[in-house]
């Protein structure tokens, strides 16, 4: 879903050569050129011809956030699975408008058409303040990544296989195989051009890029956000880069007709095709299912399966890149269970996460990043519209627990007031994190929780 080419992604750089406005390089003329010209390159590079050839049009937000709408409805279920199904067009809309009004090019496989939205290409100079992205050069490497979006959904039905897929987690690894592909074929053509491999480097490393003058809490949220779509598109291309260098043979080919359906199969691409995919863990689903049934009355629940995609979206730039690598050295896999009230689920949540390491070092020292990774946030947080004003540490009594720690925090949100408790615990291989969002809870009930998880991981 994630094929966007985000506001922010554009933010440091002045790459291409000036054009005074988004109307002199998006024309009508110059649409069916660069359309034409798009084409070619991507039927040469893949050696697939793209039939029927998609049509293309200069569009407002509005008509792209329409054709969005169709595409997203399958989505809903799978991001909200707790949203009544008649609510799911309210919100496939809500989102397609988001979209709508930063997208600069989409594919839209119901229509068979690539929408050049010229209205948004000004936000390439006005957010970012450099007029110089406004160019014919941009503009050309946005129309080749949606047709090769176009070439894929003729080839292999691409967007065809959403409305299959069974999980968040299948999703989020397709959405890495569709943006990595379409990168991937951009990167090799613009490989080709005077200054393309350049231009191209430049293009990925910005895309996610936060825009100057975003402070504090603001700055840290936008970074999560955009991280998601670091992930399509940076990871999804390293994917198809690994595999290229492989010397696999026919790996689109392979990867389109059998996915891979995790997204720690996107970071590690060894694993792809093999029986397991992975290091074995503990089947979780009996403490979760029994945690979930506790509270079916009166919150809602959702699985998050966890990979190393997360950590690095919570971690960010807090702390060193080297030593979030360390901890994840030992890393396996893990699931957080989501709860949100039934009555007003935007009111509070309760997390409940465990994360299986190789060995009980290994679960120590992923402790220890979370842990200083709260006290970073605490730094992060001190300034914006979302602060962190009080913070109080303490420890929990875990039976078998080496490490505990129990954070209290008051944020202030654009004024309003939010208490969150977040309690860790390292036992053996596993660690153990329980977070309550403005929900009230005593100390006893979440050492009786982590306790509870504990003991179903001991064995107890």
């Amino acid at each position: 879903m994630n094929r966007l080419l985000l506001t922010a992604a554009f933010a440091f750089t002045s790459l291409f050569v000036r054009a005074e406005s988004a109307e002199e390089i998006v024309t009508e003329e110059s649409v069916k050129r660069v359309v034409a010209e798009a084409l070619k390159l991507v039927e040469a590079e893949t050696g697939a011809k793209i039939d029927p050839a998609p049509s293309a049009k200069i569009a407002g937000a509005k008509e792209v956030a329409a054709a969005l709408v169709e595409e997203l409805i399958p989505q809903i279920p799978l991001l909200q699975p707790s949203l009544p199904e008649d609510g799911r067009r309210a919100a496939a809309e809500q989102m397609a408008n988001l979209f709508g009004a930063s997208l600069f090019g989409k594919f839209a496989p119901g229509t068979n058409t690539i929408y050049v939205v010229r209205d948004n290409f000004h936000l390439l100079g006005d957010t970012a303040g450099q007029p110089d992205l406004l160019s014919l050069a941009t503009f050309h490497t946005i129309v080749i990544h949606e047709m090769v979006h176009a070439s894929d959904h003729a080839r292999f039905k691409a967007f065809d296989r959403i409305s299959t897929l069974k999980t968040a987690e299948e999703l989020h690894a397709w959405n890495a195989i569709l943006e990595g592909h379409a990168q991937y074929v951009t990167s090799r053509i613009l490989a080709r051009e005077e200054g393309g491999a350049a231009h191209f480097e430049q293009f990925e490393r910005i895309v996610g890029a936060v825009p100057p003058g975003v402070t504090g809490g603001e700055r840290m949220v936008l970074e999560l956000l955009n991280s998601l779509s670091r992930f399509a598109y940076h990871d999804g291309l390293a994917f198809f880069n690994a595999l290229e260098k492989s010397g696999r043979k026919n790996f689109v080919e392979e990867v389109f007709r059998d996915p891979p359906k995790r997204k720690d199969v996107i970071l590690h691409p060894e694993r792809y095709g093999k029986p397991d995919e992975g290091p074995a863990t503990k089947d979780l689903a009996p403490l979760f299912d029994a945690l979930k049934k506790d509270r079916a009355e009166e919150w809602n629940a959702q699985l998050v399966t966890l990979s190393e995609v997360e950590f690095k979206t919570a971690v960010g730039n807090l702390l060193p890149a080297e030593r979030l690598a360390e901890a994840l050295k030992g890393f396996h896999g893990g699931q957080t269970l989501v709860l949100t009230p039934k009555d007003n689920p935007g009111r509070a949540m309760i997390l409940i996460g465990i994360c299986e390491m190789e060995d009980e070092a290994a679960a120590g020292t992923l402790f220890d990043l979370n842990a200083d990774l709260g006290k970073a946030k605490d730094e992060k947080f001190k300034t914006g519209g979302i602060r962190i004003t009080e913070s109080k540490y303490g420890e929990l009594k875990v039976e078998g627990a080496a490490k505990t720690i129990d954070a209290r925090k008051t944020l202030d949100v654009n004024g309003q007031t939010v208490k969150l408790r977040d309690s860790i615990a390292a036992v053996d291989r596993w660690t153990i994190e329980v977070a309550f969002s403005n929900e009230p809870v005593k100390k006893k009930e979440v050492e009786a929780l982590v306790q509870r998880a504990a003991d179903f991981l001991r064995g107890k």
